[in-house]
């Protein structure tokens, strides 16, 4: 089984945000409600991140499907912007 590591794009977002929303169903695999993701976010996460230098958003891919995605990213306070968070999503069924 080949599963290919390649950073996100906007076009993945759609996808991205149905598997946290599943996700998100089942109590305690994710932090948000699945009423409080949007595509927006998901989008503005994806941009930001793709344009930073020390953050970055993957997604992990088999037969052209997304299933996973993992994102690094930096705190926003200057005193802690050496400190990251690291989210990672495993679709359902992977």
């Amino acid at each position: 089984m080949n599963i290919t590591i390649r950073k996100a794009k906007v076009e993945d977002a759609h996808a991205i945000l149905i598997a946290e929303q599943e996700i998100a169903e089942t109590p305690g695999y994710f932090c948000s409600q699945s009423e409080e993701l949007n595509e927006k976010n998901v989008i503005k996460t994806i941009t930001t991140l793709g344009q930073s230098a020390k953050g970055i958003y993957l997604v992990a891919e088999r037969d052209g499907k997304i299933v996973g995605h993992a994102f690094l990213e930096p705190l926003h306070l200057k005193s802690i912007c050496h400190v990251a968070q690291l989210s990672i999503g495993v679709h359902h069924g992977w």
